[in-house]
């Protein structure tokens, strides 16, 4: 998983080898992936990385990822609200209560 990580943090690494990574961490549940995902959507992608970041966010995410996907700027682009909804039904809420 540790190469797979590098290659999805890499900027210089191909998109599809970038993309191929986190579906790869994604699998395996792996921290690691959630950690490249977080990296990669506050450094700005493109659309392609950008939504399999947001689905790995939606995989394996805490309640802070669901609040920053909340509080993003993403949220209202209309390229990535399948996925954004997707990821926030996944994701653990903050209790109203």
């Amino acid at each position: 998983m540790i190469k797979a990580a590098e290659i999805a943090r890499n900027s210089g690494a191909t998109e599809p080898s970038r993309m191929v990574s986190l579906q790869v961490l994604r699998r395996n549940r792996s921290i690691q992936g959630l950690q490249a995902a977080r990296e990669i959507l506050k450094s700005g992608s493109t659309t392609p990385l950008t939504i399999a970041a947001i689905a790995t966010l939606g995989e394996l995410g805490s309640v802070d990822d669901a609040t920053f996907l909340e509080s993003s700027t993403l949220k209202s682009d209309a390229r990535y609200a399948p996925v954004m909804a997707s990821a926030l039904k996944k994701l653990p809420q903050l209790s109203t209560n």
